[in-house]
């Protein structure tokens, strides 16, 4: 099995590990020889993942023995602002595009077209920093494509795109707490398991959800926040679906640094 977090930056809630094999490091490893802060006081410096976001790739990025495909299908990701989602995030998607297999299709996916226009361009600017990036990517307004491979790498919104029909590798979905989620509005809902059900024509797919709390139950986050709850209690079985959640418990005091550690990895 991997190995268990440290108590002082666990998550409230996380699926159990069932095996030791795992391609977190390759994210790892891509991150800190390719990428630089863009953000904070280390702004410019390679990038290096602390422990706990080194522990979230190995356990994110969980190997199926009997197959040797990824684990996971579904994953959410569920941390407070200022701990490095938008990094995360750019590391993924970059080192898919690069090392994943031919013909990716990697998506950043948001509620609206700015705050999507704004994740893929961070790291649209990883790729222009990098010379190494930049000789094997070509860049465009809203597309990165890797033609040696024929994958492709661009912004989704919620509120304009139409996904049908499309075969995403990997899914990054920022903020998922945004999405339109309403029986007057359920395009989050609808763009969601559009991109769902589209990769699942692929032997090796992940959607992913990173994103801050929400506050209410009955939205798409509220009943994706549920399930991956009771999966890694196991109270629900479904081995292809990751989570990981850091939050304070509800009677926690709000002034104390220790709940301010405990929902925030960075801070332990």
């Amino acid at each position: 099995m991997l190995p268990a977090p440290d108590e002082l930056w666990a998550p409230a809630y996380s699926v159990p590990s069932l095996t030791d094999l795992t391609r977190g490091p390759n994210v790892t490893d891509f991150a800190s020889t390719l990428l630089k802060a863009s953000r904070g006081f280390k702004v410019g410096e390679p990038v290096d993942f602390t422990a706990w976001q080194s522990w979230l790739m190995d356990r994110l990025f969980e190997v199926n023995p009997a197959t040797g495909l990824m684990r996971y299908r579904r994953a959410v990701i569920g941390l407070p602002r200022k701990n490095g989602k938008s990094l995360l995030g750019t590391a993924i998607a970059l080192e898919h595009l690069v090392y994943g297999a031919p013909g990716g299709q990697v998506y950043s996916a948001a509620s609206d077209r700015a705050q999507a226009r704004i994740v893929f361009g961070e790291a649209r600017q990883q790729v222009l920093d990098n010379p190494a990036l930049s000789r094997i990517i070509k860049v465009y307004k809203d597309v990165l494509e890797l033609p040696s491979k024929g994958s492709i790498y661009r912004a989704l919104s919620a509120d304009g795109a139409r996904a049908h029909g499309l075969g995403p590798s990997l899914v990054i979905c920022d903020e998922l707490h945004a999405w339109a989620s309403s029986a007057s509005n359920s395009r989050g809902d609808e763009l969601f398991e559009a991109l769902s059900q589209g990769s699942g024509d692929r032997p090796e797919s992940l959607v992913l959800a990173i994103t801050t709390a929400g506050g209410h139950a009955d939205t798409l986050l509220g009943r994706l926040y549920e399930y991956g709850r009771r999966v890694s209690t196991g109270d629900i079985e479904d081995p292809q679906f990751g989570f990981w959640w850091w939050e304070a418990q509800d009677d926690a005091d709000p002034t104390d640094p220790v709940t301010w550690r405990t929902a925030n990895p960075n801070l332990a």
